[in-house]
């Protein structure tokens, strides 16, 4: 069993919950669960024999890990460690599991290397438009970095104000009707509600599980950047996705 950085499962989980009913933090959610699952058998899953346990819980999660540990039969666990000493130390994931743990732990230090093993692989990407000229430039792109696969997919997203009442048939059609002739990817178009774009397609992108998003930024300065802000650059501090901003040319 493994554990990656212990501020990102927590972080994730909030990605993932913002939109979905959650319930407590204690009880079992599939959904979510789901998502978490599928997500780590994207980024661990092409070696052999590897699954993938989400647990959501309250308290330590080192405690959390070693009790997966124990239900799994595991005979070692892997973690990560930031090798803080003294008071940081106290209280740590790592040195929870190390004190906790009936099996042999390997702690592994941030400055460790681990080779790359391959160039990723784009293939599902999350696309937004405000079905503008200039934003709709963006959907072409998309389809350019993803790879030309009919396995692949591409999801043209709109958002809309939460109680903005729109044909929504209509604008359906009219996201189908972005993707570039002779596309080979699969296209799929999103209706999404929520009165913060940027958070919007955040979330969207966590819960489709997509390789990366793309987006059209107009590009202000000054004054109208500081009282308006951008949509860009709140996505930006609101994913861990790699974004790809299109400027005005």
């Amino acid at each position: 069993m493994s554990s990656v950085d212990d501020r990102e499962p927590a972080a994730r989980t909030r990605r993932l919950l913002n939109g979905l009913p959650s319930g407590s933090f204690v009880d079992r959610n599939p959904v979510i669960e789901g998502y978490m699952e599928r997500d780590l058998m994207r980024r661990f899953g092409e070696t052999q024999g590897v699954v993938a346990r989400p647990r959501r819980g309250l308290g330590r999660i080192g405690d959390h890990v070693v009790e997966l540990a124990r239900e799994e039969n595991a005979d070692v666990i892997v973690i990560g460690t930031s090798q803080k000493s003294g008071l940081g130390s106290l209280g740590s994931v790592s040195s929870v599991i190390v004190d906790d743990a009936p099996q042999s732990v390997v702690c592994v230090p941030p400055q460790a290397k681990v080779a790359q093993q391959s160039v990723p692989q784009l293939r599902s990407a999350l696309v937004a438009t405000d079905l503008s000229q200039f934003a709709n430039r963006a959907v072409a792109y998309a389809f350019a970095v993803v790879d030309p696969d009919p396995d692949c997919q591409v999801h043209v997203v709109h958002v809309i104000d939460e109680d903005k009442q729109v044909d929504e048939a209509a604008v359906t059609r009219a996201l189908y009707e972005l993707a570039p002739v002779g596309a080979k990817q699969r296209v799929a178009a999103e209706i999404v509600r929520g009165d913060d774009a940027a958070t919007a397609i955040a979330q969207c992108a966590a819960r489709l599980g997509v390789d990366v998003i793309c987006i059209a930024s107009h590009g202000r300065s000054g004054v109208v950047r500081a009282l308006v802000g951008s949509v860009a650059d709140r996505l930006l501090r609101a994913t861990r996705l790699p974004v790809l901003v299109l400027r005005p040319a």
